[in-house]
């Protein structure tokens, strides 16, 4: 069986671990020769189809996510134009949701799966052309010979299947070329955020540290620079966050660590632990999202408003680490005037980089179901985004989306972050203000 892994990245500092962990899921279960054909989505996706049609493949994989929807199902009508005979097999967030529309447009495509897909990929490769045995194959979705919808759940490994599994770093396919890698340390989370694909995927299963000692090694030994830990919430648990938050410090002091954490939890022990962390190993991205009361309940984030601000402002205080906070627009029940006093009470904090994004309605995601109880206009194709809410008009969505541009050119510029800072201390209304001058 020849296997093609299609990987169409968003962009260079994008990166998947797909691939390298779905080979190694196959190894000694599927006799099978693979390869890989990458591209961005800013690549012509002729000449992206036409790479994997010369492979001429038995089955083309590949990972769909909102930003690279497109540029895939471009790439591959295209191979299965010259190809009708191929077996296509998708996965990725884009199938969280209910997957019969998708499968019955895009005929071609001969099952989907919804959540992990390590468990399923070899009985379905060893099975492709015997849908009497998919029954079994969880989280897999596909039409029948009667073009019947049928749907397997979510494909979830249990943290023996997950121990069990190799890391990534042992695939011939994952790309060292970069100056970065991405692992993981944890996989699953038991948060409530309605917005997040990954609401409640827990229970959380760590990585052995044996394991990940021998990741960190490997990559160490390719010459990598940073590491970009791709947990949803690092600290979830601090006990196990803090062992590994050790082993970075006392072992790989040589490497960076991209980290993204939840202000909520941070127990006076972790904050002990992170103030003693060497400065430069680690860049923190804070979710503050908001800290309007109503939006946190609506979008089911841990932690009061008031406990996640002091977190922040506690990460913002420390000289260790650098700090990227998020927030978000288009909340359910989130005003512009609150929008706007967030970003100048987080700009006076100080934190290396702010980042506002409009809130997107993600497929499977809880906010894609209580949408209409919210009252939350979205747009229906990717990337989903927030149009209009009862609280925030379309003109103020796209006011805080020129919110977000004004704070990627000048906050995000490090010569010209202490202007703004000075502007917004002085002036408690300077984005409004801004916005104004720069519109003329």
């Amino acid at each position: 069986m020849q296997i093609c892994y299609l990987d169409i990245s968003a962009s260079y500092s994008h990166s998947s671990l797909a691939l390298p962990m779905l080979h190694l899921a196959c190894k000694g279960l599927v006799e099978a020769d693979w390869s890989v054909v990458r591209g961005t989505i800013k690549e012509d996706v002729h000449a992206i189809a036409a790479r994997v049609t010369d492979l001429k493949p038995d089955v083309v994989l590949s990972t769909v996510y909102l930003f690279n929807h497109y540029p895939v199902m471009r790439t591959l009508r295209r191979v299965c134009v010259m190809l009708p005979d191929v077996r296509v097999f998708l996965g990725g967030a884009e199938f969280l949701g209910d997957n019969e529309a998708f499968l019955r447009r895009e005929f071609f495509v001969g099952a989907v799966c919804r959540g992990e897909g390590e468990g399923m990929l070899p009985g379905l490769l060893l099975n492709r052309d015997d849908e009497t045995a998919w029954d079994d194959l969880g989280g897999l979705c596909w039409l029948d010979r009667e073009g019947v919808y049928r749907d397997n759940g979510t494909g979830q490994l249990n943290e023996a299947e997950w121990n069990a599994q190799p890391a990534p770093s042992e695939s011939a396919f994952l790309d060292w070329s970069k100056p970065f890698i991405q692992i993981e340390t944890n996989r699953g989370c038991a948060q409530f955020c309605t917005f997040c694909t990954s609401y409640r995927t827990g229970p959380t299963r760590w990585e052995p540290m044996g394991r990940l000692r021998r990741v960190l090694q490997n990559a160490r030994d390719h010459g990598v620079e940073e590491v970009r830990v791709l947990d949803r919430t690092f600290n979830a648990t601090p006990g196990h966050a803090m062992d590994r938050l050790c082993l970075f410090a006392e072992e790989f002091s040589d490497l960076r660590f991209h980290l993204e954490i939840h202000p909520a939890f941070l127990p006076q022990h972790f904050r002990d632990v992170l103030k003693e962390m060497p400065e430069g190993l680690l860049h923190l991205e804070v979710g503050l999202q908001t800290t309007h009361p109503e939006a946190l309940v609506a979008a089911g984030r841990a932690g009061k408003a008031e406990v996640n601000w002091e977190g922040l402002s506690f990460l913002c205080g420390l000289e260790n680490v650098e700090v990227h906070a998020d927030l978000i627009g288009g909340l359910p029940r989130l005003t512009l005037e609150h929008q706007l006093k967030d970003l100048r009470d987080m700009t006076l904090l100080q934190p290396e980089e702010i980042q506002l994004e409009i809130l997107k309605v993600l497929p499977g995601t809880p906010v894609a179901q209580q949408a209409v109880e919210y009252g939350l206009r979205h747009a229906p194709d990717p990337p989903y985004e927030v149009l209009e809410t009862p609280e925030m008009s379309s003109a103020e969505v796209q006011e805080t989306v020129q919110f977000s541009r004004i704070i990627d050119r000048f906050y995000n510029q490090p010569i010209l972050q202490p202007v703004v800072i000075a502007a917004v201390r002085e002036d408690g209304n300077f984005y409004a203000h801004f916005l104004e001058f720069l519109q003329g």
